[in-house]
């Protein structure tokens, strides 16, 4: 059977278009996304365009390149790293949410129980106050966990000690020799 050269270059040409589009696609990939990249990424890409000995030009306002220069195969590796950049941005604020969410729930909860501490102080407080009121000389029976309670609370609070000092640098009357 003899061999058509008009199929065979067809063929061709279907293979030439579909690895143009595909060129295409992958350079506007490049280039929508780049954008959304940080000042290490794009070094990074450029350790890509640099390792492969890719053809660019560079002036004060930076690197530039022809993606239509470039191999196909250095052009998949730079979109696969963009990808992975995009990748790891969205797993970065997901944790990011997941973080604010929990310190949220974390100060709710530490908010409410410094309300229920000082809800139980008062009414300690008030307690006292009312039993020293009405009999001078009875003396209240707290119990141990109670006592432990308020133990634990007087040593966890945060102690303020304010320094005032009026002379920092003094001389001494003994020491100094007329």
């Amino acid at each position: 059977m003899p061999i058509n050269k008009k199929n065979n270059l067809e063929v061709s040409i279907d293979i030439t278009n579909k690895d143009n589009e595909l060129r295409l696609n992958l350079c506007k990939n490049i280039q929508s996304n780049i954008n959304s990249l940080s000042q290490n990424e794009l070094y990074e890409i450029f350790k890509i365009l640099y390792k492969n000995n890719s053809t660019y030009t560079k002036n004060n306002n930076g690197v530039f390149v022809n993606l239509n220069w470039l191999d196909y195969n250095i052009l998949k590796e730079i979109n696969d790293y963009i990808i992975f950049c995009i990748k790891s941005h969205k797993e970065i604020k997901k944790y990011e949410i997941i973080k604010n969410m929990y310190n949220e729930n974390l100060n709710k909860n530490k908010y409410k129980n410094e309300e229920i501490e000082n809800e139980l102080n008062n009414n300690l407080y008030d307690n006292k106050n009312e039993e020293i009121i009405n009999n001078n000389k009875s003396i209240k029976i707290i119990s141990s966990s109670m006592k432990f309670y308020l133990f634990k609370k007087k040593f966890s609070k945060k102690n303020n000690i304010v320094h005032s000092y009026t002379n920092l640098l003094s001389h001494e009357n003994y020491i100094i020799k007329n």
